[in-house]
């Protein structure tokens, strides 16, 4: 079989994420620093007045029906989102895909790094006095997508949410192709759903939800200067030189030079011009 461009893409990108999640499996923070980093995220939020994570959880932690939809939530929805985004964009606008994917990529492996130098402990891991429950373990689990090799294995990466930054990531891809309001309307939704549930479930703070939308930002940040830098780089390269000193820009889409050259007015073709206005005249 042919190795189609949109195989070839998908390939590559199943490999570049498949790095990124071995990377993330075999960093084994200790618990010691990972509490102590959390504490200092609660001291952080209370002085802002954002630790609003345990009232939220009580609110519903009985709702056993409830808890059981956001915990499966929290363990599909996070991950079937961006590849759907991601495949929508292919198929509808595929000259943005290359931008998009780097954008994904790239908060992955920025959030790689914070992962291993700043390992945070997510409220459901706190000591007990903190009021927090684990409401995966409590009522079942976080979905179909939480076992086996899926199974998350680095339980102190809680800063940055990729949740979040993915969430963002897919509305931000979303807006741009659906044709339809209301679907807008949920794509710019979901991220706000999604705050709700990393919370509610105890697997996120909220500061987190503010580092997965920094990382999201840094990522396009990062991925449209350097796309920026490239094309000002090959335009430098491509501008030619016109037979008579004229600096023209890099071809155009067709392979012509942009902007085309205009031919001279021989005079021949002046000469043509005149004789028959002569010979419009005369009749």
């Amino acid at each position: 079989m042919r190795l189609t461009r949109g195989w070839a893409e998908a390939a590559a990108f199943v490999v570049l994420y498949e790095t990124y999640e071995t990377a993330r499996g075999h960093i084994h923070p200790a618990a010691g620093p990972s509490l102590h980093h959390a504490e200092t995220v609660v001291r952080v939020e209370r002085a802002v007045g954002l630790y609003q994570e345990p009232r939220i959880q009580r609110a519903f932690i009985d709702h056993k029906t409830f808890m059981q939809f956001w915990d499966i939530y929290y363990g599909t929805i996070h991950f079937v989102v961006p590849a759907f985004a991601l495949w929508l964009l292919w198929r509808r606008a595929r000259h943005r895909y290359p931008q998009a994917r780097n954008v994904f990529l790239l908060s992955c492996y920025l959030a790689l790094l914070v992962f291993a130098l700043w390992p945070l402990m997510p409220p459901r891991y706190m000591p007990v006095h903190y009021g927090f429950f684990d409401s995966g373990v409590r009522y079942g689990g976080l979905g179909p997508l939480d076992s086996g090799r899926t199974k998350d294995t680095n339980p102190f990466a809680a800063m940055p949410s990729l949740h979040i930054g993915w969430s963002v990531f897919s509305a931000w891809v979303l807006v741009r192709i659906l044709r339809r309001r209301p679907l807008k309307v949920l794509a710019v939704l979901y991220p706000v759903v999604t705050l709700f549930c990393i919370v509610v479930t105890a697997n996120h703070w909220i500061l987190d939800a503010v580092g997965g939308l920094v990382t999201f930002g840094t990522a396009l940040a990062v991925v449209m200067v350097t796309e920026h830098l490239w094309r000002r780089r090959r335009g430098g390269e491509e501008r030619v030189e016109a037979h008579d000193g004229r600096i023209l820009g890099p071809p155009g889409p067709s392979g012509r030079e942009y902007p085309p050259v205009r031919a001279r007015r021989g005079v021949a073709s002046g000469l043509r011009r005149r004789s028959s206005g002569t010979n419009l005249h005369a009749r």
